[in-house]
């Protein structure tokens, strides 16, 4: 069973399949499987919010009443809007994509590639262009499922479904 099953939330789902698109995302091997995934995930983080609102806090008029009022505040947290809101929105509305692959080098400086001259790739960085990549885009990720794991957990905590 899994962790979707055993909470009430139907948001806890999307969160959990999130998770499963970022352990694609991160073993991606080329730009296509890279942007897929990354949309899903982006998607996905974000998604959580709108079936906590839509679907969940449509069940039970308090519940909804505590998922609004709770969604006031989150939505304005820099949490959703420095990481969710904001990839979301710049893939959604723009198919912008500030995500690109990080490749080892050896000591000269010269990328390693494998026997097939595949550049060898550690991690996918994210920043505001291909030129200034600033952070890893899984520690993105990362912080938008917590934040959300975390909202949902207050949540059925405080007011349970």
């Amino acid at each position: 069973m899994d962790v979707a099953q055993q909470r009430k939330l139907e948001a806890w789902r999307v969160l959990e399949d999130a998770e499963i698109a970022l352990e694609r995302f991160r073993g991606s091997k080329d730009d296509v499987d890279r942007r897929i995934y990354w949309i899903s995930l982006v998607t996905l983080i974000r998604a959580v919010g709108h079936v906590l609102k839509k679907v969940d806090g449509g069940k039970n008029v308090n519940f909804g009443a505590v998922v609004t009022a709770r969604w006031d505040v989150a939505s304005k947290e820099p949490e959703f809007i420095n990481v969710i809101k904001l990839h979301r929105d710049s893939l959604l509305k723009e198919y912008r994509f500030h995500v690109a692959p990080s490749g080892i080098q050896d000591e000269a400086g010269e990328d390693l590639l494998t026997e097939d001259g595949q550049q060898i790739l550690t991690q996918n960085w994210f920043g505001p262009d291909k030129d200034k990549m600033e952070k890893p885009a899984e520690e993105i990720a990362i912080q938008g499922l917590e934040w959300w794991k975390k909202e949902l957990e207050d949540l059925e905590r405080v007011a349970g479904p």
